[in-house]
C-alpha cells in the first residue's frame, strides 16, 4: 500500500494534496509532472497541405486533439463556437481524435455550421504535430470531476511545446498546468458563454495570442 511505500510519485500538485489528505506523509511523495519530447513538439510552420484539405485560409482555427470522452467537455466548446459563429464567419473548429462522446458532438452542431466544425477522426502520431500547426488556440474544456481535478492531461503540454495558445478549464488538474494563468488562459468549466468570451478576445488579439504563446 502506500502507507507501506518508501517513496510515493505523483504526477501533480492536486494529488499529492489528495494523498496527503488520505493519511499519506507528505515528506515521502514526490511530484513527477508529466512532459514532452521537445525534439518531437517545437514551434513549426503553418503546413499550407493541411490549410487546404481543411478549408482553414482566413479562418481564426480553434482546435482540439485528444480522446472524445465525455469527461472532456467538448458539448461546451461546440457550444461557445456556436456562440461565436452568430457573430462572426471566420471561426473554424477543428476536432481531431475519436471517442465515447462523439456521436454525441456531431449531432450537436447545427447544420448551417456545420462546414466551419471539422471531424477529422483519428490521425497518425507521425501527423499530430502538423495539425497542431494549422491551430491559432487549443481547448481544453473539462468538466470538474474528481478526475480532472486530480490529473494533469498531457495534451496541453504538446500544445505549449509548440507555443500555441492554450485555454482550459479551470478544474485542478488543468489549472495547475496553465500555472493560474501565467501559462494559458483558464475559464470556468462548463461555461459556454465564458469560453466564447475568450476565444472571441484572442481572436481579436494576435500580438498577445503570439506573446502567451512564447511563454
Amino acid at each position: 500500500s502506500l502507507r507501506q511505500a518508501s517513496a510515493v510519485t505523483t504526477i501533480s500538485q492536486a494529488l499529492r494534496d489528495d494523498l496527503v489528505q488520505r493519511g499519506i506523509a507528505a515528506k515521502k511523495i514526490f511530484i513527477v509532472p508529466n512532459g514532452v519530447d521537445p525534439e518531437r513538439f517545437h514551434p513549426v510552420k503553418r503546413d499550407p497541405e493541411l490549410v487546404r484539405q481543411y478549408g482553414l485560409q482566413n479562418q481564426f482555427v480553434i482546435g482540439f486533439i485528444g480522446s472524445f470522452y465525455f469527461y472532456e467537455g467538448l458539448d461546451t466548446l461546440i457550444d461557445a463556437v456556436m456562440i461565436l459563429l452568430a457573430h462572426r464567419r471566420d471561426i473554424k473548429l477543428l476536432l481531431i481524435g475519436e471517442g465515447e462522446a462523439d456521436e454525441m458532438l456531431r449531432q450537436r452542431v447545427p447544420r448551417r455550421w456545420r462546414d466551419q466544425v471539422v471531424f477529422s477522426g483519428n490521425v497518425p502520431h507521425d501527423e499530430v504535430t502538423r495539425h497542431y500547426s494549422v491551430m491559432d488556440v487549443l481547448v481544453y474544456p473539462r468538466r470538474r470531476s474528481r478526475l480532472t481535478e486530480l490529473t494533469t492531461p498531457l495534451k496541453p503540454l504538446e500544445a505549449m511545446a509548440m507555443e500555441k495558445v492554450v485555454v482550459g478549464s479551470d478544474v485542478g488538474g488543468l489549472r495547475e498546468l496553465l500555472d493560474n494563468g501565467n501559462a494559458g488562459y483558464p475559464v470556468e468549466a462548463n461555461d459556454a458563454k465564458a469560453l466564447a468570451e475568450r476565444l472571441w478576445w484572442l481572436a481579436e488579439h494576435e500580438a498577445e495570442r503570439q506573446q502567451m504563446g512564447m511563454h
